[in-house]
């Protein structure tokens, strides 16, 4: 089964009142098992804070605790390896990318997966460790 990683900005299409096809067949895929998705876990808190600034503290407690339970999206720790790829993302990049993207694209670049992203610049990058990383790109329309 084909494993990715999920950003927040996703999740923020998913949760979106516009949320668009491309997202809604990635979601439905998941639900399928036709792919495996995993999200470091201050993506979860990106995605909390999301949903409580503009819903309120009650929607985003069952908002997250249904996509986690919906979609069986494999949360990982941080290890040691993680940290130090992500903060040495985070020192090359320091405008350029957040560090929960840099904890992700770490955790892309460790296990060979897809980064499922609506970031705008990340191809614009110079740098020859993002051009190992395989992105696919979502918009908000």
């Amino acid at each position: 089964m084909k494993k990715i990683c999920i950003d927040t900005g996703v999740f923020s299409i998913y949760f979106s009142k516009n949320r668009n096809t491309k997202v809604k067949v990635l979601f439905d895929n998941i639900i399928n098992n036709e792919l495996k998705a995993f999200v470091v876990k201050p993506v979860l808190i990106e995605i909390y804070f999301h949903i409580c600034r503009i819903q309120g503290i009650s929607e985003a407690n069952v908002q997250l605790v249904s996509l986690m339970h919906n979609y069986a999206l494999n949360c990982v720790d941080l290890d040691e390896t993680l940290i130090f790829n992500a903060g040495k993302l985070k020192c090359q990049h320091p405008s350029a990318l957040s560090l929960v993207d840099c904890m992700s694209i770490a955790l892309c670049l460790k296990e060979k997966m897809e980064f499922h992203t609506t970031e705008k610049m990340i191809r614009k990058i110079p740098h020859t460790t993002l051009e190992r990383l395989r992105i696919v790109k979502y918009d908000w329309s």
